[in-house]
C-alpha cells in the first residue's frame, strides 16, 4: 500500500509518518528530502522555491520498485501521486499557532500558513490531485495516537476519520482584519 500524508506545515506529519513507518514497516520518502536533491530552484533566505514537477518525477523514480510506502510533505498535495490514499493532517488554527510560534516562524509565515489552514487549501489540492482523500485532526492529539487512527483506518478497523471545518475561525479572522 502506498500513502500520501500531507497537511500544512505544523499539523504533525512527519511525526506521525515516522510513526507509522516503523510500525507497518513500510518505506518512507519525504518530499523535502526529495526536493533537495535537485528539485530546489531559488533561495530566498530560509525559504526554498521547489520545481513541482521535478519534484514528482523524482518522487515517482524514488517510489519505482516500493510496493509498500508513505509519501510525506507539505508540498505532495500539489500534484497527482500514484497513491491508495492521501491523509490531510488538521489542526484547529489557534493550536497550529502556538505550534509554528513555538518552531520560531515569523508572523508573516505564520498567517500564511493559518490562512492555508483555514481555506482547506491541502484538502481542496488533494481532492484534485489524488484520489481517497481523507482529513485526520490532529488538534489535542499526539503523534501516536494521530498514527494509530490512521493505521486502524487502513486495517478497516475504523470506517471514517474526520470531516474538518475552520469557517468559524476564518470568519473571526477575516472580522478582525477588517
Amino acid at each position: 500500500m502506498r500513502i500520501l500524508i500531507t497537511g500544512t506545515p505544523g499539523t504533525g506529519k512527519s511525526s506521525v509518518s515516522s510513526i507509522i513507518s516503523r510500525r507497518k514497516g513500510w518505506a518512507l520518502l519525504r518530499l523535502k528530502d526529495i526536493a533537495e536533491k535537485g528539485c530546489v530552484i531559488k533561495k530566498e533566505g530560509k525559504e526554498k522555491i521547489v520545481d513541482l514537477g521535478k519534484l514528482r518525477s523524482a518522487t515517482l523514480r524514488e517510489l519505482k520498485g516500493k510496493k509498500d510506502a508513505i509519501i510525506e510533505g507539505h508540498l505532495g498535495c500539489e500534484f497527482h501521486l500514484p497513491v491508495d490514499f492521501a491523509f490531510v493532517l488538521r489542526t484547529r488554527p489557534s493550536a497550529l499557532r502556538r505550534r509554528l510560534a513555538k518552531r520560531g516562524y515569523p508572523a508573516g509565515k505564520i498567517q500564511v500558513n493559518l490562512l492555508s489552514e483555514m481555506l482547506d487549501y491541502c484538502t481542496q489540492l488533494s481532492e484534485q490531485n489524488n484520489p481517497h482523500v481523507l482529513e485526520v485532526d490532529t488538534t489535542g492529539k499526539s503523534a501516536k495516537e494521530t498514527s494509530i487512527r490512521i493505521i486502524r483506518y487502513l486495517e478497516g478497523k475504523v470506517k471514517k476519520l474526520d470531516q474538518v471545518c475552520w469557517k468559524k475561525e476564518l470568519r473571526k479572522a477575516a472580522l478582525l482584519h477588517l
